[in-house]
């Protein structure tokens, strides 16, 4: 797995989940 790949898509989970709950 390519940690670069695992490293983005964390972020954009992250972010995702705090712009979810800041709804």
């Amino acid at each position: 797995m390519n940690l670069r790949y695992c490293c983005i898509l964390f972020s954009v989970l992250k972010f995702l989940i705090i712009l979810y709950g800041a709804i």
